[in-house]
């Protein structure tokens, strides 16, 4: 495996769904085009290393004045189970309330194509 800070962000996608695949956490082909065509590192604060964006886990994007984190991107393995979960088909309406990152609205977005999509969001 590559050290993903000798990757690019396409390579770095890749392997995220590889590593996912294997694990079994991607229920569908769609669900991996999704993460596939979605950048992760694009909704991460700046200055988060590719490793950090597609690492299987949280990514803190918002913190209080004490260090807790308010805002996260929530881990690949958990936006792939909301996805399945979801089964999203083209045409679709989503009413997405609350998510603090646009990152999972990104991914259901792209898996509804044709549909509608409206989001209220503070973060």
């Amino acid at each position: 495996m590559t050290d993903l800070a000798e990757q690019t962000p396409d390579a770095a996608r890749r392997q995220l769904v590889d590593q996912l695949t294997t694990k079994g956490r991607l229920a569908s082909p769609r669900i991996a085009d999704a993460f596939l065509s979605v950048p992760r590192e694009v909704f991460a604060p700046a200055g988060t290393s590719l490793q950090a964006a597609y690492a299987d886990d949280v990514v803190v994007t918002k913190r209080d004045q004490h260090g807790e984190a308010l805002s996260s991107i929530s881990a690949p393995w958990l936006q792939a189970q909301m996805l399945a979960a979801a089964d999203l088909q083209p045409g679709d309406r989503v009413l997405e309330v609350g998510s603090g990152v646009r990152h999972e609205v990104a991914h259901s977005k792209w898996r509804r194509q044709g549909g509608r999509l409206l989001m209220q969001s503070r973060s």
